[in-house]
């Protein structure tokens, strides 16, 4: 039996995301009833909006994990990378948070930001991971787990495994 650590999608974002679109959609639709003068505003509304539904959808019954740890390596499944990377390539994982605010909004981001050195060329490799749309994690936590499991031998990753909770 491996033992690994398995990290999904947020079903509750999933479900934010479809309860924020579904009453623009209706708000365009209604408005597309009342109005005459502006019908291509109105369209482009609904179909704007019209897409957080089924992606929406999409994301709530995705159930593939987007990061899998184990004793080999670290599997990431994230838009524009899909890789296996084990664990003696890696050279550092970094917890970054990134705040935006303006008048209107305040934003936090959360990123794992991963070094690995593929072997195929000079330079390291950086992939970024967005957590946010991750279950809720300890982001600083899951950096300490990968450098850890990076430079560790495997007994004392499977140890790691089995006793950490993110």
């Amino acid at each position: 039996m491996i033992a690994e650590i398995k990290l999904y999608k947020s079903k509750w974002k999933a479900i934010k995301l479809i309860l924020m679109g579904l009453p623009l959609v209706l708000a365009c639709v209604f408005l597309l009833s009342k109005n005459d003068s502006h019908r291509n505003m109105e369209w482009f509304g609904i179909c704007f909006f019209g897409l957080t539904i089924p992606i929406g959808i999409f994301n709530l019954f995705d159930r593939q994990p987007r990061l899998i740890i184990n004793e080999e390596g670290i599997y990431i499944r994230i838009i524009g990378f899909k890789d296996f990377i084990n664990w003696d390539v890696i050279k550092d994982a970094i917890y970054k948070e990134r705040t935006t605010q303006d008048q209107y909004s305040w934003i936090k981001q959360k990123f794992l930001s991963i070094t690995f050195d593929p072997g195929d060329s000079a330079d390291p490799k950086n992939v970024s991971i967005y957590l946010n749309s991750l279950q809720k994690i300890d982001g600083q936590k899951l950096a300490d787990v990968v450098n850890q499991m990076a430079h560790s031998d495997t007994n004392a990753r499977r140890q790691l495994l089995l006793t950490t909770e993110l």
